[in-house]
């Protein structure tokens, strides 16, 4: 309203002026010697200051009414008690949490915090509290998302554990054949040791090499697993 005072005072106001200079212009009615200065005055001039005395007043009417709720609403969030604000507190972080289908385990934290801090409120301030409900609903979502979070860790140590003793099968009988062998080639190399010639003689009981000093009085050739197996040393 204020808007269409301030125009039609304006307008009145150009009317004034213009018909200040050529009345004719602005007065369309009566007869000629009513189209003057004088009534350009009369009709242009009181209608200018009357509609900008109605825009003055609305203006000042609107800034009364904002005044007064600027100065309303403190007083109804004064006029709630401590234990309604803690409620309302509480309800206004739980619904932060968003829906349950969003919930995911990197919530866990705030939604204990959130816990602990229902368990501290007053029996009375606990009647106040509207969305326990779902703060309880977001709890059991949390222990779902746990125990499919534990199940998945199992089955990966349970994976990491076969795999692990697969790689121990396939090491060992690697090692079995490369054993084998090994044995084998000792046993070849103990018997190739043992068919190289020596010497004994008539009268004592070991075998010797060839140049051997003890060798001078007599000197038998035989193979050095034949002189082991008659009890030469």
């Amino acid at each position: 309203m204020d808007m269409i005072f301030f125009l039609l005072s304006f307008v009145f106001f150009i009317c004034l002026i213009i018909g200040l200079v050529k009345p004719k212009l602005v007065i369309k009615w009566g007869m000629e010697e009513n189209k003057s200065r004088k009534n350009v005055l009369k009709y242009y001039g009181i209608g200018t200051i009357i509609f900008f005395i109605l825009f003055t007043v609305n203006i000042d009417a609107v800034d009364i009414e904002k005044d007064n709720s600027n100065i309303s609403e403190p007083t109804i969030e004064q006029s709630m008690t401590v234990d309604e604000k803690a409620a309302a507190n509480l309800d206004a972080k739980i619904v932060a949490l968003g829906d349950i289908e969003s919930i995911t385990l990197d919530k866990l934290v705030d939604v204990q915090a959130l816990r602990d801090s229902y368990e501290e409120l007053t029996i009375d301030q606990k009647v106040l509290v509207t969305k326990l409900s779902l703060l309880t609903e977001v709890e059991k979502k949390i222990v779902i998302l746990q125990n499919e979070e534990n199940e998945n860790q199992n089955t990966i140590k349970a994976q990491a554990a076969l795999e692990a003793k697969a790689a121990r099968e396939v090491q060992t009988v690697e090692v079995q054949p490369e054993t084998e062998t090994q044995t084998k080639e000792i046993v070849v190399d103990q018997s190739q040791n043992n068919e190289y010639t020596v010497y004994i003689t008539r009268t004592g009981s070991k075998y010797h090499k060839d140049g051997c000093r003890y060798l001078r009085q007599s000197q038998i050739e035989i193979s050095k697993s034949d002189a082991i197996n008659q009890g030469y040393m």
